[in-house]
């Protein structure tokens, strides 16, 4: 199918967008080697999950496609799919950049894509170790979907893995997280003001341990802000606390890195520009998903059999390369319209002549 819409549709497949999403099952799947308990993207952690690991082109045709359980990480998802990709894909003679997800982008699955004979571009989850701006180089500066300036550089790292990087600066991304910043370093300290309280209430927690079990707790739930608070605690001995205070490190500026993060690639060649435009493209991953649980009605599953399963999401990945529900089709407010101007909001599966029946 990856190669007949390919010719049939004259695609070229310069880029292949990686990403991983979930849905659920309708009843216990006690026998299934598919169905297992996971983080649901619903928000059904009642129900087991299988997870769909596609890679699509930028025009949101679905090039390959697995199905893995339903506790599968993003990270080790990707060797599989990386090793049958170029069995399923029909390239041209230039190497094709994979454009992952940055839960899939690890140091060693980025080294197995370029192993693979593949590029990539991605968001790095951690930025590069020791960065260089050129001073003298030119920013460019492009607007987002909501019309807002993003700055875009070209930047230098001393490390030998043949990396190229992106620097992004957003103000509405730094607005943001400094807004996020600030909720959670209120709610951290209400939860130390608890603690503490606790500590002169008749019949409060004031056992050192135990006290100690709450804070970690507290460190639990904002782990993006605690690191930047030293907490002191003092105790008796009888290992009762007596004190306990907190403060905010002066030598940390938890929004010093708002706003800004790195774009990773292997190719050399693309301009500042280019590889935000690549980049954007995994929002096409984004509506082909959308498409496949909304338009088609994905979810739930009903099916008790593992290999019911597979046809049932083969049959709705078969229905949306067919086009009549192709994330590429015109869409206006409140319905979305295919190519020929059908309504599509409430249709999931019709005769067609053109596929041969329902």
């Amino acid at each position: 199918m990856s190669c007949t819409t390919t010719h049939l549709f004259n695609l070229t497949n310069k880029i292949v967008l990686f990403d991983l999403t979930n849905t659920y099952f309708e009843g216990q799947k006690r026998n299934s080697l598919k169905a297992r308990r996971g983080r649901s993207k619903e928000k059904r952690s009642d129900a087991k999950l299988p997870v769909l690991a596609p890679g699509i082109n930028p025009d949101g045709f679905i090039k390959y496609s697995t199905i893995l359980e339903g506790n599968a990480s993003d990270p080790a998802s990707l060797p599989d799919m990386v090793e049958k990709l170029a069995k399923q894909t029909v390239t041209g003679p230039e190497k094709v950049p994979v454009v992952p997800d940055a839960g899939i982008a690890t140091k060693e699955n980025l080294s197995l894509i370029l192993g693979k004979g593949y590029d990539y571009l991605c968001v790095s989850r951690t930025g590069p170790e020791v960065v260089v701006v050129d001073a003298e180089g030119k920013s460019v500066t492009v607007m987002d979907t909501n019309n807002h300036p993003i700055t875009l550089k070209a930047i230098t790292c001393k490390t030998d893995d043949g990396s190229y990087w992106l620097k992004i600066k957003s103000p509405q991304k730094e607005l943001k997280e400094r807004s996020m910043n600030e909720l959670f370093s209120n709610r951290f300290e209400e939860s130390l003001q608890k603690i503490e309280a606790s500590l002169h209430k008749k019949g409060g927690i004031k056992r050192y341990d135990r006290v100690l079990m709450r804070i970690g707790r507290a460190q639990e739930s904002y782990p993006s802000v605690h690191r930047f608070y030293r907490i002191d605690i003092e105790k008796d001995e009888k290992e009762v606390v007596t004190a306990m205070q907190w403060v905010k490190k002066q030598e940390c500026d938890m929004d010093a890195d708002s706003g800004t993060y790195f774009l990773r690639t292997s190719v050399e060649r693309l301009d500042e520009k280019t590889t935000w435009d690549y980049y954007n493209l995994i929002r096409e991953i984004e509506a082909t998903f959308r498409c496949l649980k909304t338009d088609l009605d994905l979810r739930p599953i009903y099916h008790q059999k593992d290999e019911s399963c597979e046809a049932h999401l083969f049959f709705w990945i078969a229905l949306l390369l067919g086009g009549e529900h192709h994330p590429t089709s015109t869409q206006t407010k409140g319905n979305q319209t295919s190519l020929d101007g059908t309504d599509t909001d409430h249709v999931h599966a019709k005769s067609s002549d053109n596929y041969g029946g329902e």
